[in-house]
């Protein structure tokens, strides 16, 4: 059965992450404020990858809950206004902060008591024109929960930004 991750966002950290999951097999549901970002950016992973099992969706409540990932690809300011609006859905869901920024994942741990909160601070470097798989970014995984930080873990090691 294929792992649902949700991303949230579609600047350059989204766009790789989105990437690179759909590339590795795995069911995404892409999310912006504008809709029509997130189906061009679904319609080019999807000519990219054939057969990518990628949706743009107009919801961000709507993609968190039938996730059982969700990754925020967001600037930090935009983390707390999302984790209110999805915290009903995300309940012993795994959190991604994909953006950490100083205080942002401690925040999210807060708003998502019941979450599995992991941040993935990866070099600053990378862009979406940047090939996953090709592994040219480091990267670090931290957070409150040693099995979903091994989850994300094994996920980043797939996708190798």
């Amino acid at each position: 059965m294929k792992t649902t991750i949700a991303i949230i966002g579609t600047g350059n950290r989204g766009q790789a992450w989105a990437t690179g999951l759909a590339k590795a097999g795995n069911r995404v549901l892409l999310y912006a404020p504008d809709s029509e970002t997130a189906k061009a950016v679904s319609e080019a992973i999807c000519l990219a990858y054939p057969g990518a099992d990628i949706e743009a969706m107009t919801c961000s409540f709507e993609a968190a809950w039938e996730a059982d990932i969700i990754v925020l690809a967001i600037p930090p300011e935009d983390c707390t206004p999302v984790a209110r609006y999805i915290k009903d859905v995300a309940t012993q869901k795994i959190i991604v902060n994909a953006v950490p920024a100083a205080g942002t994942t401690d925040e999210l741990c807060g708003l998502l008591p019941h979450s599995k909160i992991v941040r993935v601070a990866v070099d600053a470097s990378i862009s979406a024109d940047q090939t996953p798989g090709t592994g040219h970014s480091s990267y670090a995984v931290t957070g409150n929960d040693p099995g979903a930080v091994e989850t994300i873990a094994q996920l980043v090691e797939t996708i190798r930004f």
